[in-house]
Formats: C-alpha cells, sequence, structure tokens
C-alpha cells in the first residue's frame, strides 16, 4: 500500500504488506491506513532507531512537569539538554503534551513521539500535576480560562 506522504526528507513512503510485523511496523502500517483515507494529511517519518529506553516527557506551557521511564531498565538516562532543546524549537506546541524520548544504542537521545495533551494518560504522574496538564489544554481547546493556571498567575 502507499502511504501518500512525505517522510524527513520528502520522500513519498511505500508499506509494504510483506514486512514483518513488529509494533513499530504495525504503527507504521495504521499511520499508512491513516494517510490513504486522509489524503491532505502528512506522516514524517525516521530511520530506524534502536531505542533501549523511553520515558513520557509531561509538558505544561512549555515546561517539563516530570519525565516518566515506561521501557526499558533502570540506570539509563536522557539528555536532559536536548529534552529541553526539543521543547523550546516546538514553536507552536499546544499549552499541554507529551513528548515521548528515547535514549538510542547509541546513547542518543530522541523524539520517539508527540502527543495532545488532551488525550494522555496519567503514567503515574501526580494526580496534582496530571490535572494542570489536562486543564491547560482543554482551556486552550475550549478558548476559556485555565482556572488550574494558579501558580503562573
Amino acid at each position: 500500500m502507499d502511504c501518500n506522504s512525505k517522510s524527513a526528507g520528502s520522500t513519498p513512503v511505500t508499506v509494504s504488506s510483506t514486512v514483518p510485523v513488529s509494533p513499530s511496523t504495525m504503527t507504521l502500517v495504521l499511520l499508512a491506513h491513516f494517510v490513504r483515507d486522509c489524503q491532505s494529511a502528512f506522516a514524517y517519518c525516521s530511520e530506524v532507531k534502536s531505542i533501549v529506553t523511553e520515558w513520557q516527557c509531561f509538558v505544561r506551557y512549555g515546561k517539563i512537569l516530570d519525565i516518566r521511564r515506561y521501557k526499558g531498565g533502570p540506570g539509563k538516562i536522557y539528555s536532559l539538554q536536548k529534552v529541553n532543546e526539543m521543547i523550546s524549537s516546538y514553536s507552536d506546541a499546544p499549552a499541554a503534551y507529551s513528548l515521548d524520548i528515547g535514549l538510542t544504542s547509541e546513547v542518543d537521545t530522541i523524539i520517539v513521539e508527540v502527543n495532545d495533551g488532551y488525550s494522555l494518560g496519567s503514567y503515574e504522574l501526580d494526580p496534582l500535576l496530571y490535572a494542570k496538564l489536562l486543564s491547560a489544554r482543554w482551556a486552550e481547546l475550549t478558548g476559556t480560562e485555565d482556572e488550574c493556571a494558579f501558580d503562573l498567575r
């Protein structure tokens, strides 16, 4: 099936139904189905990386609320400097989102994916921080005041 999309190098991406099914391949296949059905959508794909550990970084109003490991063993650490650079370079970021980061086998900190704050699970994030994260994005989506932004006033 063809993925009517552009990769980071502006090359069309083709997904073959004969590739072995792994979680990352399944994600790409599902993405290809989505793009096929939404003709105006674009998919940005990168080369395959060997990720040894992954974390979910919760971001609210451009500041890190918390970072939670969800895959891989303890003892590995990401580059906080790179994570802060990723956040500051996201110029049109929503009020709240998660930035999933990975540490590759080459010990490089990379973006795995970004998810909108309105649809995130808490992943053991402190309940008050989780409420503030959801409130920030909901207020932005509805054009209302963020009643949980009392700590920013």
